[in-house]
């Protein structure tokens, strides 16, 4: 038998169902800076591949839309991917602030993406990774983005 409240409108069967659903988490997705693992990087400097960064100063009180340009990259692949990170960050021990792959531009051997920047009290710096998120080669570095008046 099943139970519903006296003078209740609800139909006996809801209640069947109810207990017969199993009640359920929120999964929420993964990171996708979780991807990367710095552990993995290795370094192997490529003299071909140029890489800059351009307005050159974060304001005071505003996000800079940094425009990263990058040239001179050999055979590229779709794991080529480009990260900000603080400037004096390791690689090998952080995570990117943030990051784009390369290919999200219109030509991967050479190229230009943006990136939105906030006054974080540290300069930043992009670097040029090959062969994915999961094992990540650094083969360049930009020219430092400095934070104006960092607190």
């Amino acid at each position: 038998f099943f139970f519903a409240p006296e003078g209740s409108d609800m139909h006996p069967l809801l209640f069947l169902v109810l207990a017969l659903v199993p009640p359920t988490a929120t999964v929420h997705p993964a990171s996708p800076l979780s991807a990367v693992r710095p552990e993995a990087v290795t370094i192997a400097r490529s003299s071909a591949v140029a890489l800059s960064v351009s307005p050159t100063i974060v304001p005071v009180g505003r996000p800079l839309d940094a425009t990263v340009t990058w040239s001179g990259v050999p055979d590229p692949a779709p794991g080529d991917w480009l990260g900000v990170y603080h400037a004096n960050d390791s690689v090998a021990a952080t995570a990117p602030i943030k990051y784009q792959f390369a290919n999200a531009s219109a030509g991967a051997s050479r190229g230009r993406l943006m990136f939105r920047l906030l006054n974080l009290r540290a300069d930043y710096v992009v670097h040029f990774f090959r062969g994915g998120v999961a094992a990540p080669v650094l083969v360049a570095t930009s020219n430092p983005v400095a934070v104006a008046n960092p607190r």
